[in-house]
């Protein structure tokens, strides 16, 4: 989506572009991180809490199913918004489904992950930037886990092309709440999700790939210019 922006509102030359995914570290590929049978499916939400993030999809999300006792969403993290997403909770009734942990340390997050059955992505979808792939994506999919989101642009593609799980538009928090019951009912739906996930990593996002494309972009550019 980045280079349709540079290419639609600057006006810069597409053919002087070129396109390298992010990658994201690698370390939770190799690590157990499966959910303990606890009775109950467990959400998980990890990042920043900022405006951005539009995390009242999921609080709101939540309360559409909150007359279902069998799942929990666990929010890590802190950000700007999570003092108003914690009042939103409670003035909706759900804040007893809601857990917030804070900020946490980046080696402590395997844990969290392990409370997880089910990883969830949100983007505000009013701006260029909202069209855009979060890095968390990248991230997500090292657990090995089903995502659920309510985003745009590549992400959502990324979640439907790599079939890692399913998605929703940007804002769309009732559409998020069908998503997650649907993988309450039918959990067996998303048994493959994790495995897509850590494939579709392999394929496009690791560090390899990225220094890789990055050596081949820069060799091209060198013999493109070189006298």
């Amino acid at each position: 989506p980045f280079i349709d922006y540079f290419k639609e509102v600057i006006n810069y030359p597409e053919s002087k572009m070129s396109y390298i995914p992010q990658h994201a570290d690698d370390s939770m590929m190799s690590q157990n991180l499966r959910a303990e049978e606890n009775g109950v499916t467990d959400f998980l939400y990890a990042g920043n809490m900022g405006k951005g993030q539009t995390l009242d999809v999921i609080i709101r999300a939540a309360a559409e199913l909150k007359d279902r006792k069998d799942f929990l969403i666990h929010m890590v993290g802190d950000g700007s918004k999570r003092t108003e997403l914690e009042e939103l909770s409670r003035e909706l009734g759900i804040s007893e489904k809601v857990l917030f942990y804070g900020n946490q340390k980046r080696e402590n997050m395997p844990k969290f992950y392990m409370k997880a059955d089910v990883l969830l992505i949100t983007l505000r979808g009013n701006n260029a930037v909202g069209n855009t792939m979060p890095g968390k994506l990248q991230m997500y999919m090292t657990t090995g886990k089903p995502i659920l989101g309510a985003i745009n642009g590549a992400a959502n593609e990324v979640i439907r092309e790599s079939e890692c799980g399913a998605c929703v538009q940007a804002g769309d928090y009732k559409g998020l709440a069908k998503l997650m019951a649907d993988y309450m009912n039918w959990p067996q739906k998303y048994i493959e999700c994790g495995k897509n996930a850590k494939a579709y990593f392999l394929r496009h996002f690791t560090l390899k790939k990225y220094m890789d494309s990055l050596e081949e972009l820069m060799k091209e550019m060198v013999e493109k210019y070189e006298i």
